[in-house]
């Protein structure tokens, strides 16, 4: 029995389960860059609205961005109308000045796909996923990327080298409240129907 890391002979896009590319409207990402210099308080640290989301104006707009991309990932994995689900936004943004984002899973039970949506990155590839030996691998990730992954994968955030330049994407995460298919019918704890 020879030993073969299969990560290795499928590369990256193993953990890759769907990808797109879409630029944000003009106007779309000028909010976000308003939000995000009106609220970035610590400038050492990352910046982001995980925690705080829902008190900013400008995700009236990113949701139904999102929702629409998502809604279209949803249907190419054969989900869409076979599941109930919610989904997450938040932004973030990182420069050379400020930390990065170690390593960390989204999963905590209940999250069943993870995205990112590359709003404006430098050439320098700084997201990655990490495997169980430490070792990192980097996704193709340009400006306008949207990419979706299992929710339990460890991923992380270099810190930016490029000086002037902030780093900035959203990023969330899809629950299953209902997956209905032959038969078999799964609730999940958010779902609000009793059964």
């Amino acid at each position: 029995f020879s030993k073969k890391n299969s990560w290795r002979v499928c590369g990256v896009d193993c953990m890759i389960i769907w990808r797109t590319n879409q630029s944000l409207s003009d106007g779309l990402y000028s909010e976000m860059l308003e939000s995000i210099e009106s609220n970035h308080e610590n400038k050492e640290e990352f910046f982001t609205t995980f925690y705080d989301k829902n008190n900013l104006d400008v995700f009236n707009n990113l949701v139904p961005f999102y929702g629409e991309i998502i809604s279209n990932m949803m249907t190419d994995l054969g989900l869409e109308h076979i599941s109930r689900y919610q989904y997450t936004v938040w932004m973030q943004m990182s420069n050379s000045s400020t930390t990065s984002h170690k390593p960390h899973a989204h999963f905590t039970g209940l999250e069943s796909i993870s995205w990112v949506h590359f709003a404006n990155v430098p050439s320098q590839k700084c997201f990655y996923f990490k495997d169980s030996n430490s070792n990192k691998t980097y996704p193709d990730q340009n400006t306008g990327d949207f990419i979706a992954w299992p929710s339990w994968a460890i991923h992380g955030v270099d810190q930016v080298k490029q000086s002037n330049f902030d780093r900035i994407i959203c990023a969330g995460n899809i629950v299953l409240k209902e997956y209905d298919f032959n038969n078999l019918r799964l609730l999940s704890e958010l779902n609000e129907e009793k059964t």
